[in-house]
C-alpha cells in the first residue's frame, strides 16, 4: 500500500475494529488528510456510534456502499436516517 500511494494513486484501506479501537482509527483518518472526507466519515461515524461493525465498503467517483450484519439494519437505517436528517425535505436540511 506504500508503495501505491508514493506511486501516487489513491488508496482505500478498510479496517475492521470495534469499541476503543475504532475511535482511535477514526481519530487516526482525520489526520491523513487536510481536507478529510464530508459525508462519508460521518456515515462511518454514525455506525460506529451504534456499535454496528461494518464488513465490507465499496466506493465509485458516486456512490459509497457498506456491508453490515442483517442484525444491524433496522438500526443502521435508523441512525443514518437521522444523522442525515432523511425525514426532512432537502431544503430543510441542515447544508448536508
Amino acid at each position: 500500500m506504500v508503495r501505491v500511494r508514493r506511486r501516487g494513486d489513491d488508496v482505500v484501506l478498510v479496517v475492521s475494529a470495534m469499541g476503543a479501537e475504532t475511535d482511535e482509527l477514526l481519530r487516526l483518518a482525520r489526520q491523513v488528510s487536510d481536507d478529510p472526507p464530508g459525508w462519508e466519515l460521518d456515515m462511518f461515524e454514525t455506525l460506529a456510534g451504534e456499535g454496528i461493525n461494518i464488513e465490507m465498503i465499496s466506493t465509485s467517483a458516486i456512490r459509497i456502499s457498506c456491508v453490515i450484519r442483517a442484525a444491524d439494519i433496522d438500526r443502521a437505517v435508523v441512525a443514518l436516517h437521522a444523522a442525515f436528517e432523511l425525514d426532512k425535505a432537502p431544503e430543510d436540511r441542515a447544508g448536508l
